[in-house]
């Protein structure tokens, strides 16, 4: 849930096939939320990229995502 004086967002997580290893998890939803903040976009948009982001890096082991952040943020039809 995001807050931000009268607005909130509820922001649903991303689906995952199988969870690998939550390392890194936080770090990469606080990355992909300030990619889109720091572009002006809405805070739910902030969100759903948080989401991704810390949605791709649970599914393998290790903090490094195998995949390109910004080409399955443009898939998933985020950016």
């Amino acid at each position: 849930m995001i807050v931000w004086g009268d607005e909130t967002e509820v922001i649903e997580p991303t689906d995952i096939k199988e969870l690998a290893d939550t390392t890194g998890a936080g770090d990469f939803y606080a990355a992909g939320f300030l990619y889109g903040y720091t572009r002006g976009r809405s805070l739910r948009d902030c969100g759903d990229l948080g989401s991704l982001a810390a949605g791709l890096v649970i599914q393998q082991i290790g903090p490094r995502p195998r995949q390109n952040l910004h080409r399955e943020a443009e898939q998933a039809g985020l950016l």
